[in-house]
């Protein structure tokens, strides 16, 4: 005769413990993976648009900054525009497009490189790398003089380094006289005087003195 004794009651509470457990095992995992594809997702979009600017300033060595700690700003809208994307490229993991007019890439001169911070708008996604990478400095002061033939130099920041200034001499009409190179500093505070003998004769009317720091703020002064 067949045993036809069915489950006992701590038996189908295992089974059904059991049966739990791996739901929650399975579901954890489908959870990890979606949320890492979405992640690989935005951090391939993020080196194409990385490549896609270089790519730019490359082609445009002239938009490039100059001074050590300035920053451009190029718009994806530009990108777009003069055909380094197609329309429709940049979209997030929804397949929504992002908002270019919104969206750009910071070039800033670190020293004698490049670093490039993406600030992307999305419906789905922001992602403000310039948060991360710029902060504002307001204590950054540029009390520069010209006396005589000697322009002063005088820089100071509390607490973020400084990294480069330039200068531009005008004449009468406003026209350029010189416009220096870019001058790498560092510390938080800087004081030198160069002579500028070998332009008076030119009729100097103005001086603007610009100082950056790392993270790209400036202060400038005009003298004169």
């Amino acid at each position: 005769m067949l045993n036809r004794r069915g489950f006992t009651l701590v038996e189908l509470l295992a089974v059904i413990t059991i049966l739990g457990i791996l739901m929650a095992v399975g579901i954890a995992s489908v959870s990890w993976i979606l949320q890492r594809n979405k992640e690989m997702f935005y951090e391939t979009s993020e080196k194409n648009i990385i490549t896609t600017a270089k790519a730019y300033f490359s082609d445009h060595r002239a938009s490039l900054p100059t001074v050590p700690g300035q920053r451009r700003k190029l718009s994806l809208k530009t990108l777009e525009s003069t055909g380094y994307f197609k329309k429709g490229d940049i979209v997030d993991y929804g397949k929504k497009a992002c908002n270019l007019n919104t969206s750009f890439v910071y070039v800033l001169k670190k020293g004698d490189d490049y670093q490039y911070i993406l600030h992307l708008d999305c419906p789905a996604e922001k992602i403000y790398r310039d948060d991360e990478v710029l902060k504002e400095n307001s204590s950054l002061t540029n009390s520069s003089s010209f006396s005589g033939s000697n322009l002063s130099f005088n820089f100071s920041s509390n607490s973020i380094k400084l990294a480069g200034y330039q200068f531009t001499l005008f004449d009468a009409s406003g026209n350029i006289i010189y416009n220096s190179d870019g001058a790498s500093i560092s510390g938080t505070s800087y004081n030198n005087s160069i002579s500028l003998e070998p332009y008076m004769d030119r009729g100097i009317k103005k001086i603007v003195v610009t100082v950056y720091d790392e993270y790209g703020n400036y202060k400038t002064v005009s003298l004169g």
